[in-house]
């Protein structure tokens, strides 16, 4: 079965979006692990590639990963084209174009920076219709008194926390991976 750019696919009760590119699915290994993973085959790279949607599974895996560097927030209008910018990330707003971008670009453009962060990457590849990570995460975080700005992408979950919280986020983490390990 083909499944195209932004089509949607309902299997039992579960609805999945697929993503940018045409995939197949793989039948065999889909069917037999339904309730843990989602396998899609890029005809475009002839990979598969697994996605989880089993929260045990998914915080098991997180493996956080701090990427290297200082993330600025900042707001432009929305009629100004980003698209030769080295943005992480973008979100539109009525108000504004949000962008992620390294700070350093931030500051030789002049942009306003209206939050600095680190960004953290969780190595587990995640379904977008998986349930319950974005809550587990966010939750951990906040206990340990941790703001935290989460974007989902096709492959894997990202985090932006503040700059001075990359280390104590990826260790608060590390320590919701392993005590999922331990069950």
């Amino acid at each position: 079965m083909i499944v195209g750019s932004g089509q949607s696919l309902c299997v039992g009760n579960v609805q999945r979006r697929h993503l940018r590119g045409r995939y197949a699915l793989g039948k065999s290994n889909f069917r037999s692990t339904l309730k843990t993973r989602v396998y899609l085959f890029s005809k475009d790279t002839g990979h598969l590639t697994a996605f989880s949607i089993d929260l045990k599974t998914l915080l098991q895996s997180l493996t956080p990963v701090l990427n290297s560097g200082v993330y600025a927030f900042c707001v432009v209008p929305l009629e100004r084209c980003v698209s030769a910018l080295p943005t992480i990330a973008t979100f539109r707003e009525q108000e504004g174009l949000t962008v992620v971008l390294p700070e350093v670009t931030a500051k030789d453009l002049h942009l306003s920076v209206v939050f600095r962060a680190a960004w953290i990457t969780l190595s587990v590849q995640s379904e977008l219709a998986s349930i319950g990570l974005t809550a587990a995460v966010s939750r951990e975080l906040a206990e340990a008194n941790i703001s935290c700005n989460m974007f989902a992408g096709a492959f894997h979950d990202h985090l932006f926390v503040p700059v001075d919280c990359g280390a104590t986020a990826i260790e608060v983490l590390l320590k919701l991976q392993a005590r999922h390990l331990a069950l």
